[in-house]
């Protein structure tokens, strides 16, 4: 990090006094790191050499949580380089359609960027096979069907070479138009693909079960026309409360609602429809039956291509 005046050294030096003064073991390692990331980015222009010095204060206050993740915290890597764009080697192929850039931060072993979108932002699943079009592929299978809210990883993951990239949306209400790029080097690391998977081609999501329901068990499986995944739902209260809650996740997903949920209190079969990613179309059928005399329920999600499959 370079500091462009007297002042600014000044401020540098008693920032590393202050630290080496401390009693041992008085502030996490990680935590006086932080500390002095911030201060000196904030405190001193930092010279970025590929734009105009910018200090993180220049960057719009809902992205500069996003911006500064725990790859930034630690002194591996510095000196750490701000700027309003994103870095020229930056892969700008994985920076989603339609997404403006806020703001950048680079080191030498990872690049930060955080876009701001003027609308809704495109499903999760659009900014996998973006990437997949440039030529990244992704390490891990995608999920898909019911699962577990605290296993729900990254919005999506890819790799090309010995560069790594994850694309995360932000959570918090001020943050949710905005998405963080993620990308590091790693001679370490192999990018191997997952080969061929039956249903990359189609948006079928990642489902959580809403606040309050709990899965019980579960599976999937898939074939050459159509895949599946089912679990038990526990602890419902409302039936309506909760079809609503997963029919939100799938039109979030890119799917379309094609007619009114048929519920009769004891079961509810909902139908959605969406184009493949050659444009094929495609059925899916949320199904909910009840188990008396629990509060238990059956969910089932089928997807179904309407057509055969290509054959090369």
């Amino acid at each position: 990090m370079i500091c462009q005046c007297r002042q600014c050294q000044v401020l540098c030096a008693l920032v590393l006094m202050s630290w080496a003064d401390e009693p041992s073991g008085a502030v996490s390692y990680t935590s006086r790191m932080r500390a002095i990331v911030l201060a000196l980015a904030i405190g001193c222009g930092v010279v970025s050499a590929f734009g105009q010095a910018v200090t993180l204060q220049d960057v719009p206050p809902e992205a500069r949580r996003l911006l500064l993740g725990s790859e930034f915290t630690g002194a591996a890597g510095g000196p750490f380089q701000f700027a309003l764009v994103a870095p020229p080697e930056f892969p700008t192929v994985l920076i989603p359609a339609g997404a403006t850039v806020v703001g950048s931060v680079k080191s030498t072993i990872a690049m930060s960027v955080v876009a701001a979108f003027s609308g809704e932002p495109p499903p999760p699943f659009r900014l996998d096979w973006q990437a997949g079009d440039a030529g990244w592929i992704s390490p891990y299978p995608r999920q898909a069907g019911f699962t577990a809210r605290d296993l729900v990883g990254p919005t999506v993951s890819v790799c090309k070479g010995q560069s790594f990239a994850s694309i995360n949306y932000g959570q918090a209400p001020p943050e949710r138009q905005l998405v963080r790029i993620l990308v590091t080097q790693d001679s370490q690391r192999s990018c191997g693909g997952i080969g061929s998977r039956m249903f990359e081609d189609i948006p079928i999501p990642a489902l959580a079960p809403p606040p309050g329901v709990r899965f019980a068990g579960g599976s999937g499986n898939s074939g050459g026309l159509d895949f599946s995944s089912n679990a038990r739902l526990e602890n419902v209260q409302s039936l309506s409360a909760v079809v609503e809650d997963f029919a939100r996740q799938m039109r979030s997903n890119g799917w379309t609602l094609e007619c009114k949920t048929i519920d009769d209190g004891v079961m509810s079969v909902t139908r959605f429809s969406a184009p493949t990613r050659h444009g094929d179309p495609t059925t899916a059928f949320l199904i909910f039956a009840a188990l008396p005399p629990t509060t238990g329920y059956d969910a089932l999600l089928r997807v179904v291509r309407n057509k055969p499959l290509r054959i090369p």
